[in-house]
């Protein structure tokens, strides 16, 4: 995961963003069948997503850290208990839910196999949710690995 700094390239995915909007709109089935087949292979691409979290002090100051850096971030929980960590597919998103980091936290950039690495190290966390209170998109465990997996074999197809 990357330190978010004004250096980063943050802008959003237009495709990602579009496909998430349509997934609310009301759509026939086969409309809805459709984008959630596209957004589907979307998340199979290289995405990014954005969160705020605490890093440990040895950590902090860096521009790259790993999720075994990270000391704790925010945890949202829903109506059952369950526990969710919650990431944005805008940096705009991001801002919405928190304006600006809490002393000693920091805005950051990951990608699914960060989210993948911090559920594992996290087993009480329940999956990721993309856009809290916007599109509450849950990426469970299961699914980011299926996620990297057919990226990694596209890449390697490619090779």
């Amino acid at each position: 995961m990357r330190l978010l700094t004004v250096l980063n390239d943050a802008r959003p995915d237009m495709m990602l963003e579009g496909l998430l909007a349509r997934r609310k709109a009301p759509l026939s089935e086969e409309g809805i069948r459709r984008t959630l087949e596209q957004l589907t292979l979307k998340m199979t691409e290289d995405v990014h997503f954005y969160a705020a979290v605490f890093p440990k002090k040895e950590a902090y100051g860096k521009d790259v850290f790993t999720t075994s850096e990270i000391e704790k971030m925010d945890i949202m929980y829903a109506d059952d208990g369950s526990a969710y960590m919650p990431v944005f597919s805008t940096v705009d998103k991001l801002h919405a839910f928190k304006a600006k980091p809490d002393q000693g936290e920091v805005f950051c950039i990951l990608n699914k196999a960060d989210i993948l690495s911090f559920l594992n190290q996290n087993g009480k966390v329940a999956a990721a949710v993309l856009n809290p209170y916007d599109d509450d998109l849950p990426l469970y465990r299961v699914q980011l690995q299926n996620f990297i997996r057919i990226e990694a074999d596209r890449k390697a197809g490619d090779a």
